[in-house]
């Protein structure tokens, strides 16, 4: 009697594993075409990206920004001769101390000293400097 229950629970058995068996398949399937999209929405996203990247370059160029600045803007490239820098050359004043700091003007290019520093003093004509110093005449040194 016992064999016989065996034997019919074991008969039973097979199609309940056929059947999960089938049921296993459909998840794989469902999971392979979900993956398969997902993969294609990875790739649309990738070209996508590479699209943003190369129109990044191209409105980053700086051709197409000085194009964009002569002839929207009316702007142009200021000549090195026509730059003006003024440094503060005293160090006293950066101490805080009372002492008025002297100013020097330049224009054109200015050669840079080994440590990447402008150098200290710069020539500049003496209508320049008069023009810097009237501007500079009613100022005083900030106080730290």
């Amino acid at each position: 009697m016992i064999r016989k229950f065996f034997f019919y629970c074991f008969i039973l058995s097979i199609p309940a594993f056929l059947g999960l068996s089938a049921l296993q398949a459909s998840r794989y399937g469902d999971l392979e075409r979900e993956l398969k999209k997902l993969e294609k929405t990875q790739e649309e996203w990738v070209e996508n990206n590479k699209r943003l990247i190369a129109g990044v370059t191209y409105l980053s160029s700086p051709d197409r920004i000085e194009h964009i600045a002569r002839n929207q803007l009316g702007l142009q490239k200021k000549q090195p001769e026509e730059v003006l820098q003024i440094s503060i050359t005293d160090s006293s004043v950066v101490a805080g101390t009372d002492a008025l700091p002297v100013y020097s003007a330049g224009t054109g290019t200015v050669n840079e000293d080994v440590h990447g520093f402008p150098p200290d003093t710069v020539s500049v004509s003496e209508v320049t400097y008069r023009s810097i110093a009237e501007y500079f005449e009613g100022f005083e040194a900030a106080d730290e």
